[in-house]
């Protein structure tokens, strides 16, 4: 059965401004996802929701993200942001595959994520 007949909806393109709203079963996914990311990604996640739901509510370091109050454009902007996440978890997992072993980090930036370095385990100095 071709995706359109098992109620399975493309998601919107990031610069469609009328951007249909996310299902219960989306946003229980991305709930999912959200809750496995580390700490130092989850600050990213929190400055996407701050940018258009400056309401977020504090309880000292605790940050209640509540799925159901966020905007639709700011929850496809967090589902883009996963995307792109698991992407490039993906590609550092096969680099460090063809390499042998050796390890990638990720530092956080700003806007995004991307790949620092890559250190040969074998080298030594």
């Amino acid at each position: 059965m071709p995706p359109a007949e098992r109620g399975k909806r493309s998601k919107p393109k990031a610069n469609d401004p009328n951007k249909r709203a996310m299902s219960l079963e989306e946003k229980h996914k991305l709930g999912i996802v959200l809750q496995k990311l580390p700490e130092k990604i989850l600050q990213l996640v929190v400055q996407i929701a701050e940018k258009t739901n400056g309401h977020l509510r504090r309880d000292g370091d605790f940050i209640e993200l509540n799925l159901e109050t966020l905007d639709t454009e700011t929850l496809w902007e967090l589902d883009r942001f996963v995307s792109k996440l698991k992407k490039l978890v993906r590609k550092i997992r096969r680099r460090r595959a063809l390499m042998g072993g050796n390890t990638a980090s990720i530092d956080v930036v700003s806007e995004g994520i991307r790949m620092l370095t890559v250190q040969d385990n074998n080298v030594k100095s």
